[in-house]
C-alpha cells in the first residue's frame, strides 16, 4: 500500500474510511456487532493483518491500538501481474463472502459471515 511502513497499521492510502453494519459480522474469531467501525490493514514481515477498530471519524494516521475490536489473518497471495490502484471489493458467498483487497502485486483477503 503507498505510504505503508512494515508494522505500521494503515487504512486505504491514509484517508479514513468507515465501515458500518446493521448486521452482526464475524471475520474469524472477531465478532462485530452492528455499528460502525475503522478497518486497517498491518501488512508486517508474519503476515498481513485486518484490524477492527471501534474509533471513527479519525485521521488516517491516528491510529489508536486501544480502540481494538480484534485482528484477523489474512490470506496472502502474489498477483500474476500488479494493479495499477488500491483495490476494495467484498465478494458474496454463502453465508457471508470475503473482503479482498488488492494492491501491487499483492492480494489479501478475509472470509466473514453474516448473522
Amino acid at each position: 500500500m503507498r505510504g505503508a511502513s512494515p508494522g505500521r497499521p494503515t487504512e486505504n492510502d491514509g484517508r479514513r474510511s468507515a465501515c458500518p453494519s446493521s448486521r452482526t459480522l464475524t471475520f474469524g474469531d472477531v465478532t462485530v456487532a452492528p455499528g460502525t467501525y475503522t478497518l486497517w490493514v498491518q501488512h508486517t514481515r508474519n503476515g498481513t493483518f485486518l484490524i477492527v477498530n471501534k474509533q471513527t471519524g479519525q485521521w488516517g494516521t491516528q491510529y489508536d491500538e486501544k480502540q481494538d475490536l480484534g485482528r484477523v489473518t489474512a490470506k496472502s497471495e502474489k498477483l500474476p501481474a500488479p494493479v495499477e490502484q488500491l483495490t476494495l471489493k467484498l465478494v458474496p458467498g454463502g453465508k457471508g463472502g470475503t473482503l479482498v483487497i488488492e494492491w501491487a502485486d499483492t492480494r489479501v483477503s478475509f472470509p466473514f459471515m453474516v448473522h
